[in-house]
């Protein structure tokens, strides 16, 4: 769903992941809304676009 030029963000594997791994995708992820210029869109629009990030 990346815009041109605008990259996916790396999958998010929470089974290798401690609470500073989640806050740093979470602040990544935040200037990945802002940079596809979603971060005033409702909720579950971001909620999809951060399942689609994640992976499975």
């Amino acid at each position: 769903m990346a815009a041109k030029g605008i990259r996916n963000l790396q999958e998010f594997n929470s089974a290798d992941a401690g609470a500073a791994e989640w806050e740093i995708y979470k602040r990544n992820f935040l200037v990945h809304l802002d940079a596809l210029g979603l971060h005033d869109k409702p909720g579950r629009r971001k909620v999809g676009v951060l399942l689609s990030n994640m992976g499975r």
